[in-house]
């Protein structure tokens, strides 16, 4: 049945493992992409994947959506994020060249496994991450750091103006809250109380703002080290592709929902 569904987007069933994983850290999960036949199929899964929203993201959609806007709110999104995966899978499939390939998997005979093989493979597998990972994560957020310190991200903020409250409806300090989200998501939750000096979010923005800054989070340009993933398995050029992707995508649809959502709250 999912194998069925998969092929809808140039996929099979074996691609469901990622995808999932991919709710949980998009990092891993695009590393774990290996196991499909094809650089093509690896490629698709990936880019599916960039959509799915993280554990980081989910923080962002419920601690932005569903305690001040109403969990089916939520619910919501995630329902319209399927929609959205499965639409740009389709856009991804026409306009990456090649064939499909089946499911095919060889069951190997069951034995005992080795707790020594298990441990060599597991940090074979994971040490590239980690080494890639961190790094990141830590200068990154220094970058971050110093930006605010030097009260760099405000202009930031103001020049994305036309794009961040003309286009999206949101607050103009919603730019500099993206920017922040680019290192790591759950960023835009503590930047936004900070700014506000308050943890009720609803003193700087109104429901509809809360559903569409939510939407364009869980879109729009993965975290630095989900592009560091995606530029050493597949090359800059595609992950530069992929993350503008991202960003056309979540402006878009952000910008229709915000319109669409004033139009009856």
């Amino acid at each position: 049945m999912m194998d069925s569904a998969i092929h809808k987007v140039g996929l099979h069933g074996k691609a469901l493992i990622p995808i999932i994983l991919g709710y949980g850290c998009s990092v891993p999960a695009i590393h774990s992409c290996k196991i499909m036949e094809t650089r093509r199929e690896r490629l698709l899964a990936a880019f599916a994947i960039t959509f799915a929203p993280c554990s980081a993201r989910t923080i962002v959609l419920f601690g932005m959506v569903g305690l001040f806007v109403g969990i089916h709110w939520a619910l919501l999104l995630y329902v319209v994020n399927i929609a959205i995966i499965f639409v740009m899978g389709r856009i991804a499939m026409k306009a990456v060249p090649g064939k499909s390939t089946g499911l095919i998997m060889e069951l190997s005979s069951f034995k005992r496994p080795s707790m020594k093989v298990v441990l060599k493979q597991t940090w074979a597998r994971t040490k590239s991450i980690i080494y890639v990972v961190f790094p990141i994560y830590i200068v990154g957020s220094a970058l971050i750091q110093a930006l605010y310190l030097y009260d760099i991200l405000t202009p930031i903020g103001n020049a994305l103006y036309p794009i961040t409250v003309l286009w999206l409806g949101l607050p103009a300090f919603a730019g500099a809250l993206l920017l922040l989200g680019i290192v790591r998501k759950e960023l835009i939750i503590l930047g936004a109380t900070v700014i506000l000096g308050t943890t009720n979010l609803l003193l700087g923005f109104t429901s509809v703002q809360l559903v569409v800054m939510a939407l364009v989070a869980m879109l729009y340009i993965p975290c630095v080290s989900t592009m560091a993933i995606l530029g050493k398995e597949f090359g800059w050029k595609t992950a530069t592709l992929i993350s503008l992707t991202n960003i056309g995508t979540a402006l878009i649809i952000g910008g229709l929902t915000f319109h669409f959502l004033n139009l009856f709250i």
